[in-house]
């Protein structure tokens, strides 16, 4: 799932795949919950039997960050559990990614700095199916910033796979038209 995120633009952190032999592991995981912008709880039978997990969803409510149930076989629960989880058992990480992002473009809390990330994808596009991929996603932003705009708009001129991808520059020049009046 980290890899499939990664495509748009998104870090993640996992504990045991990013901290280093001999690092403090406690420091390195409260480096990452203070740095962070929003934390995906995957709720399976490991999330249930930690005795960390339920610690690091309060660190990132505490802190007023985007905390994103994940059902993966166990259901929200304590702060979260007000909260509707997105089923995840299942399905291919690349799904599972884009459904993050999705839900990333429309919450206050994620969707400036989705935005950002969106934009950037768009503009390092690499193939037409990425860009006509990410352009539905950038579609669901409701703000966008005055570089945004600008980045984008230089996209159909710098980038022939932008360019060249079947209907987006039409779609990037309706986005800025409806978008690009509230921007932030």
């Amino acid at each position: 799932m980290k890899e499939a995120l990664a495509r748009f633009q998104v870090a993640a952190f996992v504990a045991h795949d990013d901290i280093e032999p001999t690092k403090e592991w406690q420091a390195e995981i409260e480096r990452a919950l203070r740095t962070m912008d929003a934390l995906g709880a995957i709720i399976g039978p490991g999330f249930l039997e930690s005795r960390w997990c339920d610690q690091e969803v309060g660190f990132a409510l505490g802190r007023g960050k985007l905390v994103l149930p994940l059902k993966a076989g166990g259901d929200p629960h304590g702060f979260m559990g007000k909260h509707q989880a997105l089923q995840v058992q299942g399905l291919d990480p690349s799904v599972i990614a884009e459904r993050i992002v999705e839900v990333l473009t429309q919450n206050s809390l994620a969707a400036e700095r989705i935005s950002e990330a969106l934009v950037d994808r768009l503009v390092r596009s690499t193939s037409w199916d990425s860009s006509k991929q990410t352009m539905g996603l950038l579609e669901r932003v409701s703000r966008l910033n005055t570089s945004q705009v600008a980045r984008l708009i230089r996209a159909i001129d710098e980038n022939i796979d932008v360019r060249e991808a079947w209907g987006v520059p039409d779609r990037i020049r309706a986005l800025v038209e409806r978008v690009g009046q509230r921007t932030a």
